[in-house]
């Protein structure tokens, strides 16, 4: 979603159903930033019970990000093409090089196919917490671990479904901008391109305001940095196609 991340000796390798994956050392670093518990709470916690929520976060933020992707890869592999997935600072993508052209509407399916692989994680997700609360599992085992683990379920049904639904969004380069994107330029060409681009630049920059707001008004909340540079991203964007 952020351009290319070339291959580095750290690089962990690995396949999943016959897709080859890849994941960056940035990926781990940005992870461990995002799952590192924060708050009163998290000062009171005894260090073994923060180390196991760490690991517990990267693991949860790892499988939701792969299995995004591998909605991807999967819909790419089914329409013929070879690819590959990349888990990175930012996300994760999965690359491919058409070698004919395609629909427009497959192209639109592909962007979708991550979301849907979320959205449908997110399900199995809600299943899993019904039968444990039924079986009053959470009570059986130890405080500690019950906690990682309700706390796993919270984090896994808040990635696949909230930033699901946020990376729908009309804004480039999220699936959301892909998808709008290819069905204007399918039917309006380099006008359609630059149509979407503003759109881009306005979901995104409310989006930033939004969350600035939410947050408290916090300048270096991650989301409003994230929305600001994608604004300026498609800004910069509209700028080189204006021209043509």
């Amino acid at each position: 979603m952020f351009g290319e991340f070339p291959p580095t000796p750290q690089d962990i390798h690995f396949r999943v159903l016959g897709i080859p994956c890849r994941i960056h050392p940035t990926f781990w670093i940005i992870a461990a930033i995002y799952a590192f518990p924060r708050g009163q709470m998290a000062g009171e916690m005894p260090g073994q019970l923060i180390l196991l929520l760490l690991l517990s976060r990267i693991t949860c933020l790892f499988v939701s990000i792969l299995v995004h992707e591998l909605g991807h890869a999967l819909l790419i592999d089914r329409v013929g093409f070879p690819t590959a997935i990349t888990l990175h600072s930012f996300g994760g993508y999965a690359s491919y090089q058409p070698t004919r052209s395609i629909r427009h509407t497959v192209s639109m399916a592909i962007s979708f196919a991550g979301p849907l692989a979320g959205f449908i994680l997110y399900g199995v997700v809600c299943g899993v917490e019904y039968l444990l609360v039924r079986n009053d599992v959470f009570f059986r085992l130890p405080r500690a671990f019950a906690y990682v683990l309700a706390d796993a379920i919270v984090q896994l049904k808040y990635i696949n479904l909230y930033w699901g639904l946020v990376n729908l969004l009309p804004v480039y380069p999220l699936d959301g901008g892909q998808i709008t994107r290819t069905w204007l330029a399918a039917y309006r060409g380099i006008d359609g391109v630059r149509q979407s681009l503003v759109i881009s630049m306005i979901v995104s920059g409310a989006a930033a305001l939004w969350f600035f707001k939410e947050s408290g008004q916090q300048l270096f909340d991650f989301t409003v940095i994230l929305f600001a540079y994608l604004c300026f991203q498609s800004y910069q964007a509209y700028e080189q196609v204006r021209r043509y």
